[in-house]
């Protein structure tokens, strides 16, 4: 989608706390370890281990799940993993070989903050795993600067006083390192334990204090979690929307709905994701939506909307051009109850005008307070995306998608 270059930047702080996400809190849990003092058997295994990890509804509104992926290589910073590192420091090396540690981990961005939301650093790293004894635990909790390091170029973190203990013991590290992360950027890294169990917060913010403060409030929401540990449900990790309430959008937001099913031969669409580009630059949609006909990028075949202003749509039509690319184009108007659509119908560059080459579809939607740009893509999971040739590539498609947008947020009656 377009506007993802802006995230670029952040790419090396997020391998940071993947990274620490991932190892600090590793575990090789029974099935019936204890999750903490007062509980009784426990079902965080390596895999249930997601139980203990912070929710993305503990966080203010306007963050979610990080991906760095496309949709032709999806992938997201949630899961479980196992440590293994080379040439560790004898003291991880004995712990490595003696629980060999694995456990669960998610990592959230930042898209919008919300005043009086609570904390919100930028980026939040959350891993927890029970390594089935308190013996374990405090073994654990004993080589996290070690393991920090190993995961630090071999910098040893920066360790501090927590002026408060989270769980049943807590340590506390920050991290700075030239070229990884700006002089303004700290990272800051709570590990604590609870029985048998061992989480782990980070945050990234542009000052050490606020980073420790945010790290600490975290920590604390994580740790209700330990204590009574739930299932992760994929309800709760439904993050599709959430660029969407950002306040700061400047559009109004036109979608086909969670599902779009309009029938009469044409497939079955769902949002599979959102995008926000409301501190973007003028040429950059406000607004991005992606469907997609299979729940994975596997194959797929996927309507990619973006909305933008009526100023950036004139300013770029005053240019003569056009979000998408459509070589000896043709258009041809529809007329819908809420405004206009004009159908573009064209050949993929590379072709010329006289070739039987394949056609290709696109859309301008002008609606109240926003035009809504369409197009169809083909989505392989091992190949360079390109033109969907499904049944939405045709005028009768484009017209389908343009009567059915609707608000998302319908005015109050």
């Amino acid at each position: 989608m377009r506007g993802r270059g802006r995230l670029g930047g952040i790419l090396a702080v997020a391998a940071a706390v993947l990274a620490l996400a991932a190892g600090l809190a590793s575990s090789r849990a029974p099935e019936d370890a204890g999750a903490s003092p007062s509980a009784g058997p426990s079902a965080a295994t390596p895999v249930l281990a997601k139980r203990l990890l912070l929710r993305l509804h503990d966080l203010p509104l306007g963050y979610r799940l990080l991906n760095f992926s496309s949709p032709e290589q999806p992938f997201r910073f949630f899961g479980c993993t196992r440590l293994v590192p080379a040439d560790p420091r004898p003291r991880l090396a004995s712990f490595l070989r003696r629980y060999e540690p694995r456990g669960c981990m998610a990592v959230y961005l930042r898209l919008f903050e919300i005043s009086g939301g609570g904390p919100a650093p930028f980026l939040v790293g959350s891993a927890a795993a029970d390594l089935g004894s308190v013996k374990a635990a405090e073994a654990g909790l004993s080589v996290s600067r070690e393991l920090i390091a190993h995961l630090t170029d071999d910098e040893m973190p920066e360790e501090v006083q927590p002026p408060e203990t989270v769980g049943d013991a807590t340590r506390l590290f920050r991290w700075r390192e030239n070229g990884l992360l700006s002089q303004e950027e700290a990272l800051t890294i709570v590990v604590w334990r609870w029985g048998s169990s061992v989480a782990v917060v980070i945050t990234s913010d542009e000052r050490a204090a606020a980073a420790d403060s945010e790290a600490l409030e975290l920590a604390r929401r994580q740790q209700r979690h330990l204590e009574a540990p739930t299932p992760y449900t994929a309800a709760e990790l439904d993050d599709t929307e959430v660029a969407l309430e950002d306040p700061a959008l400047q559009v109004p937001v036109y979608w086909l709905g969670r599902t779009f099913a309009p029938g009469r031969g044409l497939p079955r669409f769902r949002l599979a994701e959102s995008y926000s580009g409301a501190e973007g630059g003028f040429d950059d949609p406000r607004v991005g939506l992606l469907y997609s006909d299979r729940p994975s990028f596997d194959n797929a075949d996927a309507v990619e909307m973006d909305l933008w202003t009526p100023r950036q749509w004139k300013k770029q039509r005053a240019k003569g051009s056009l979000p998408f690319e459509l070589h000896c184009e043709k258009t041809r108007s529809l007329d819908l109850a809420l405004g206009r659509a004009v159908v573009y119908t064209g050949m993929h560059p590379g072709w010329r005008c006289r070739q039987r080459g394949p056609k290709v579809y696109a859309a301008a939607i002008h609606l109240p307070g926003a035009v809504a740009t369409v197009e169809t893509r083909s989505i392989c999971a091992t190949c360079a995306g390109g033109v969907s040739d499904g049944p939405y590539n045709s005028f009768r498609g484009m017209a389908t998608i343009a009567r059915g947008l609707a608000p998302r947020l319908q005015p109050a009656s």
